[in-house]
This record gives structure tokens, sequence and C-alpha cells, in this order.
């Protein structure tokens, strides 16, 4: 009561305070992701939404803890009871006759002109007076609540849902480990493992991989725009939707300094057949199974190639997490035929997904070449000249030197094109080339001019041109 307070050493200071947090501060929904001891596919997430809030802020926990889906449902629930019953804040002094109080104590605070609540004690200073600072509780949040046993569940019980595969060539998988393909399987319930076979001649099957957890995969439900490579992309993200709807993994956000250091990697499928890798710093759950990611980072692991064509809705997304396997033996060039089924079943089963793939060994594909510039110099010359870069083991590069070349040797393919028709073509072994005034007469290259360069690898070839137009 305000007969128990006293007033603060500081005469100027007021005998008591209330501070409560805005609203824009507070989370609209929380999202708990678990462990469910009760499923095959291990992962799952409890939401709770706090009804008429006008922000949109949520926050995310992943906690290694085992949870049937009603208590995980009600510890999020007390989460965000808690987060908004903890806006309100109070300040005041007590006498040193209090001193028995500790923190962690609820006591009911009621000054004067403000009606009588509960408020635990978080901090405690013992001078002439004894300073307090509580946070506002609410009793029902904290009271034993009676929950339903879930029901036991046996593989039996549900048949495994429709299994859906995916063949990858990608040019990095999970963690930067490269492979001639990769494979991804999902399907719920989860009963997997699931086998992937290879048709290794008429009738003869042997097998490629085994993959141990579901995927988390889907399809875009917007276009993907085109977009400049290696830049945050803001604006409205991804929406992508996943397989299983509310029975899929969640998704969740990473610091930019996590992301970039490999975090929410995934691959989208272009529409040429080729991957696009991005990454994801936020992740908003719209609806079950749909989410809305971003900002972006496109064009990662050296498909910046691809942020120019627009990506259309339906086309594949694949979280790049262990879940996606490798496959070591995909040879490069060649039709092969692939079965994927469920452990259980045989690979002729009917229900066995039957699937074809030709790699062409993207992650021995050369990355675009950096920094193309060209000067025109007094005497006509123009020197073209561009950076290297290195597939992989090069993030980190802080030797003298060039990082690692990941080739047999230094090669280039230079073209230089004017009025749409090739005027020169080079190979080159270094990341330069003057062509002369007296070149250029020769060829009949007048300005403007578009020149061209890519790495070239000799088990891959020529990789992606990075262009350069030059007015002159």
């Amino acid at each position: 009561q305000e007969a128990d307070l006293i007033a603060p050493e500081d005469s100027e200071a007021e005998i008591w305070s209330l501070i409560r947090a805005q609203e824009s501060d507070l989370p609209a929904s929380v999202r708990l992701v678990h462990i469910r001891p009760e499923s095959e596919d291990r992962r799952g997430a409890a939401e709770a939404s706090a009804p008429g809030a006008m922000g949109r802020r949520v926050e995310s926990l992943e906690a290694p803890l085992a949870l049937d889906a009603s208590t995980a449902k009600l510890v999020a629930e007390r989460w965000l009871a808690e987060a908004w019953a903890g806006r309100e804040h109070a300040r005041f002094a007590l006498a040193p006759s209090r001193l028995g109080l500790q923190p962690g104590d609820v006591v009911a605070f009621a000054p004067e002109g403000a009606s009588e609540a509960l408020y635990r004690i978080d901090r405690l200073e013992d001078a002439l007076s004894l300073q307090v600072e509580a946070t506002r509780v609410e009793p029902p949040v904290h009271r034993a609540a009676v929950l339903a046993a879930p029901a036991p569940m046996s593989p039996s019980q549900s048949p495994p849902g429709p299994l859906i595969g995916e063949l990858a060539d990608l040019p990095m998988g999970p963690g930067g480990a490269t492979a001639p393909l990769w494979a991804a399987a999902f399907s719920t319930p989860w009963r997997g493992p699931a086998l992937l076979w290879r048709e290794a001649g008429a009738g003869e099957w042997s097998l490629a991989a085994r993959l141990e957890s579901p995927a988390v995969m889907g399809r875009l439900l917007e276009p993907l725009r085109p977009s400049s490579p290696h830049l945050w992309t803001r604006g409205p993200g991804l929406l992508v939707g996943l397989s299983g709807g509310d029975q899929a993994p969640p998704l969740l956000g990473r610091p930019a300094s996590s992301v970039f250091n490999g975090a929410n990697a995934a691959a989208i499928k272009t529409p040429s057949g080729r991957w696009e890798i991005l990454q994801f710093a936020a992740a908003r759950l719209e609806s079950a199974g749909v989410w809305r990611l971003g900002p972006l980072l496109r064009g990662r692991s050296g498909t910046e190639f691809l942020c120019a064509e627009t990506i259309p809705a339906g086309s594949r997304f694949l979280l790049l997490d262990e879940a996606v396997t490798p496959i070591p033996e995909a040879p490069a060039g060649l039709t092969r035929r692939w079965r994927l089924a469920p452990s259980s079943l045989s690979r002729a089963d009917s229900r066995a997904l039957l699937l074809e793939a030709t790699p062409e060994s993207a992650f021995l594909r050369p990355w675009t070449p950096a920094r193309l510039r060209a000067r025109l110099q007094p005497s006509g010359d123009l020197a073209v000249s561009w950076l290297r870069r290195s597939r992989g083991y090069a993030d980190g590069w802080s030797e003298p030197g060039e990082p690692p070349l990941n080739e047999e040797r230094e090669e280039y393919r230079l073209e230089i094109r004017s009025g749409g028709a090739l005027r020169r073509a080079a190979s080159l072994t270094t990341p330069s080339f003057l062509y002369t005034a007296s070149a250029r007469a020769a060829d009949g290259a007048d300005f403007p001019l578009e020149i061209a360069v890519a790495q070239v690898s000799a088990t891959f070839g020529p990789g992606p041109f990075t262009e350069l137009h030059v007015s002159g």
C-alpha cells in the first residue's frame, strides 16, 4: 500500500513509478520448436497468438525439449501471456524492515490512483531504503493445467502418405559439401528411411542412397522476380507452401551473421532446370504450412547468373539441411532412371516413385569472373581485366596471393561482339586482355562493344559468362 512506501534518497525522484512497454515492443505471436516424442519425424512447433495485437512481431525459440502437442501449446500460451503481463514494471522504495523480501517473491502493489496488482520482485538494492524493481504477473498464467494424456501412436495406426521426391544437381550442398547429385524425400507421417535405387542396366537396379530423414520441401506460391545477387533483397520476399501443410517442420529465422556463415540456405529450381541457391534471414508463418521468407540473399554458391530470370509459382523449394542426401555416383550428361520408395516397400512396388535425371555436375561448374572492367587508353587500345573466383575454400582465404584455383589450370574464354556479331574470341591463361586499336579495326569491332568472359574448367568446360557493355 502507499503507506508502506518511503521517499527515495533522491529528493527529486518520485516515490513510485509504473512503466508500461509499448504494444509494438511485444510479440504478436510466439513459436516454440520442440521434439515430438510421438512422431517419427521428431520435430514439431507450437504457436500462440495474442488476439487483437496490432504489431507483427514474432518471437521464436528452438528448445531441445520432448513435448507432446498439448504441453507444447500450453508452454507457448504461457510464454505469450507472461510477455504481455510483464509489459508493466514498477519501481518503489520500502523501509529496511522489509528486508525479508527476496528476488522472486510476489507482492501486491496498489499505490494511490492505481489498481492493485501482483508484481514479481526482480531486483533488490539494500541501501538506506530497500530499492525494488518488479514485473507484473498474472496468477492464472502459473496455475497448474490439467492435460489429457496423449494417445499412444503406433506405426500401424496411419499409413505413410504419398512420397514426394526430388533429385537436385546442386553446385553446393548442405554445409558446403559437393556431390554429383543430391536426393530429397518427404511424406507425412514419415515412416523412413526411404531408399533410392539407380537403374544400372536393362532390368538391373542398384541401391544408390538411403534417405534417413524427411526433407523440408515445397513449392513457390508466388513468382520470384529477378534481383541483384549477393545483396539483401528487400520487399515481399519469397512465399513458400511446404509439403505436409501444418505437419511440415517449421522454418526459423537466423541472425545476419549466421546467414553469412551459411545458415538458412535453400535451393530453388529454375525454368531451365538449374538450381539457384539463396538464403533467408527471417521466416514468418502466414497460414498452415505457408511461410514468407525474407530478406533474401540471392545467387549464392556461384548461381548469380540465374538471378536474371523470373522463377514462376509452382517451382520446387528445397531447404538445404542434413536431410538432403548426396549421391556419390551420377555420371554427367547421362540420363538415368531412379526409383524412390520407403524401405518397407519393394522398389518394384507401384507406389515407388520413378524419377529421371541428367546431371551436368554443377558442383564442377566454374563461377563467373568478378569485376570485369574495360579501360580505353589514349592510344585507342582497350585494356580488359577481371578477377578470378574460386569454387571452394576461398571465403576465409587470408594468405598472400590468389585463392585456390580448384582447376587443373587457369583458363578463360573471352568473346567480344559488335552489332550483335562475334568479332573476337580468345582462350587466355591470365585475367586480362589488351584489345589493340589495330586489332579492333581489323575485326570491324565498332563501339558499342559487348565483352563476355567465362572461367574454363578442364572437366566442365566454360562456366557462365560475365558480361560488360562498353559504349566507347
